[in-house]
């Protein structure tokens, strides 16, 4: 799906993170044809040291992060670069659907069913932190990278993106750095991307209970450590604190369901809760500075507005009358 993108002036660079099977040979001898593919291979270093060293290796005005084992729709790019360009954007967000592998898979993970999808409306062009703080209000926040087209300037700009110590989740780390760090940003309605559900993949693949409360404690700490770069009683603050807080509800419940964990994990947790209650005040006082804050726009009323109305007349044209229906009436943003 990226060698047959519309976009023909790309550069594409494959990171080999130290694979055992036939992979770096395939990939070696589809170079020997595409004159604009690299091949770099590595130990095995996990996803944020690849993909942090996949910008610093890129060339482009921007950059965007594919998977091996998903597709992107052949116009994908150009739509996205003729957008990013047009608008002056710095970070571009857009959505898209699930494929699984199996009829075992789609049982077993609903979650993933219509985890690339928004619920609400996003029609103009943003400051990243104002963004983010509507996603994170109307709970339409989608970490993945994949569904991102950036500027390498933005990135560049940035002392970290992805954390390298991290077995996972380190997408939700980078996502938040980087819509705090962009100055203009959008969230289109297209629907370009493909995630493939695999069995035995990084979303499947079931994780020890130990190694994800030592995720949830580093997620919670640099979250926090992010939050306390703004503002006491800043509507950023707030979000990204309560962002954190997200993560302190896997721990209670890896506390309750594992007894041997939270008998060997006392410290942890002890350290977990006393964040959170940071945590907290930090939001309680944000609350009380700010009285007149927005709440959630009900969804009778964000349907009149007339930016919603603009978007609906793009979506019907991109995606088709059935499609547009589909996005306004039964959840999903269009």
């Amino acid at each position: 799906s990226i060698f047959v993108q519309t976009l023909k002036s790309i550069e594409i660079i494959c990171l080999d993170d130290g694979s055992t099977d036939g992979t770096l040979a395939i990939l070696k001898r589809l170079a020997e044809t595409h004159g604009n593919m690299r091949v770099v291979a590595n130990e095995n270093r996990r996803q944020g040291y690849e993909r942090n060293q996949g910008v610093r290796l890129a060339r482009g005005r921007y950059v965007y992060f594919m998977d091996g084992d998903d597709l992107l729709e052949p116009h994908a790019l150009e739509l996205l670069y003729a957008r990013a360009e047009k608008n002056d954007l710095d970070l571009v967000l857009f959505e898209g659907d699930t494929i699984y592998e199996t009829p075992d898979l789609e049982r077993r993970f609903p979650e993933f069913a219509n985890r690339y999808h928004r619920m609400n409306f996003y029609p103009r062009v943003y400051g990243g932190q104002d963004l983010y703080a509507e996603l994170r209000m109307r709970r339409d926040l989608i970490v993945s990278p994949c569904l991102q087209f950036a500027s390498r300037d933005l990135l560049m700009s940035m002392n970290e993106l992805f954390p390298e110590d991290m077995p996972m989740w380190e997408d939700c780390l980078y996502t938040v750095r980087v819509m705090l760090a962009a100055k203009r940003a959008t969230c289109f309605v297209d629907e370009l991307f493909h995630r493939f559900v695999r069995d035995n993949s990084t979303m499947t693949r079931h994780s020890d209970n130990e190694t994800r409360l030592d995720v949830v404690r580093v997620l919670i700490e640099r979250l926090s450590d992010i939050a306390s770069t703004f503002p006491a009683q800043s509507e950023t603050r707030k979000w990204v604190s309560g962002h954190a807080l997200t993560f302190v509800k896997e721990a209670v419940r890896l506390r309750r369901s594992d007894r041997v964990l939270n008998e060997s994990k006392k410290k942890d947790f002890a350290n977990i809760y006393r964040m959170a209650d940071a945590l907290r005040r930090d939001m309680a006082e944000c609350d009380r500075a700010n009285p007149e804050r927005r709440d959630d726009m009900p969804k009778w009323i964000s349907l009149c507005c007339p930016g919603v109305v603009i978007r609906a007349v793009q979506c019907y044209r991109d995606n088709g009358f059935a499609y547009t229906l589909r996005r306004i009436f039964f959840g999903r943003q269009y």
